[in-house]
């Protein structure tokens, strides 16, 4: 991860602090500090929550929709039921594979490291850090 360029500005910039303080001071370098499993699951729910009404909204559901509501009558009540069970159906389903494919595709590393909110990242650092700290006895 690091070379020897860096090892040694590393190295240079910890004894320099150190020599203004009584502390002493741990350099911990990780690849990954979470996984942030949760992150994936929050897009996927904005966005199967936000996505079909703002579809609707903007006029998309006519086309999605058209062959369902193509034999629209006023005089049989029971092709009405079946067409509001399909639209409630076809609305569900839309929700469902929005879900999944947001949640497949924000799971992918690259894709959830940008999406993972900034407070949230720095509260993951912030635990490793006192973990550590914990595990070489900096703090009781």
């Amino acid at each position: 991860m690091l070379n020897e360029k860096d090892r040694a500005r590393i190295t240079a910039a910890i004894t320099e602090v150190e020599g203004k303080t009584s502390g002493e001071i741990f350099c911990v370098l990780a690849k990954d500090v979470s996984r942030y499993r949760e992150v994936p699951l929050l897009w996927a729910a904005v966005a199967a929550f936000a996505v079909p009404p703002l579809l609707v909204l903007t006029g998309l559901h006519r086309l999605a929709l058209a062959s369902i509501f193509s034999s629209w009558t006023d005089e049989s009540a029971r092709a009405m039921e079946g067409l509001i069970l399909r639209a409630i159906t076809t609305y569900g389903l839309l929700q469902a594979a929005i879900f999944l494919v947001v949640a497949i595709v924000v799971a992918l590393p690259g894709v959830r490291r940008v999406l993972t909110p900034g407070a949230l990242k720095q509260h993951r650092v912030r635990q490793a850090a006192r973990r550590h700290f914990a595990a070489v006895g900096a703090i009781s």
